[in-house]
């Protein structure tokens, strides 16, 4: 009888554990009746521990009597982020595990949303606004600076239900590459 060990990464303890090992067992043992699988839970004895409750991590929830981030706080965060790299959450979202390519119909969301992308109407409020912004005059070089860039087009590939988070995300990286474009054309 073959057996197989069921081994966690660093910040995984018994509860995660248990339910995953669980998942694992049933769909190993439905495909091959004559496996035994095993545990092999070393996280809560060995694993990485959180010290200080978390105090080194912005903005984490200790639920020790530190507040948590407001809204405001977490978008300046993000945004202090997006100013200096202005693809950041593109990266973070194409790194995102497990997602497959969804369909709508015969046509993919990534293709459907790319398809938005490369054909963003500039309406006149947005136009008005870009104005404000000064970035009216790099907005379309940072739109195609983000539609052609690696991150945008991993992440593309992590779309799986919805699209609504991606055209944020989207959003703010093409702003954010405008905001940077115009300051490099004012030095």
């Amino acid at each position: 009888m073959t057996t197989v060990l069921f081994v966690h990464g660093t910040g995984v303890r018994r509860p995660k554990y248990e339910k995953d090992f669980q998942r694992v067992k049933s769909e190993l043992q439905n495909r091959l009746s004559n496996l035994k699988v095993e545990h092999c839970l070393w996280g809560d004895a060995v694993g990485a521990k959180l010290h200080h409750q978390g105090l080194s991590i912005p903005f984490y929830d200790t639920s020790g009597g530190h507040d948590q981030a407001t809204i405001e706080e977490i978008e300046i965060e993000l945004w202090r982020h997006l100013y200096a790299d202005s693809l950041y959450e593109l990266r973070v979202l194409a790194i995102k595990s497990g997602a497959k390519r969804s369909m709508i119909g015969n046509v993919a969301l990534a293709d459907e949303l790319d398809k938005l992308v490369g054909h963003l109407p500039i309406s006149r409020p947005l136009h008005i606004k870009l104005q404000e912004a000064e970035i009216d005059g790099v907005f379309e070089q940072a739109q195609t600076n983000v539609r052609d860039s690696v991150p945008y087009r991993e992440m593309l590939q992590t779309i799986s239900t919805s699209i609504e988070i991606y055209q944020t995300a989207i959003a703010r990286a093409i702003i954010a590459e405008a905001i940077a474009l115009a300051s490099q054309h004012q030095q």
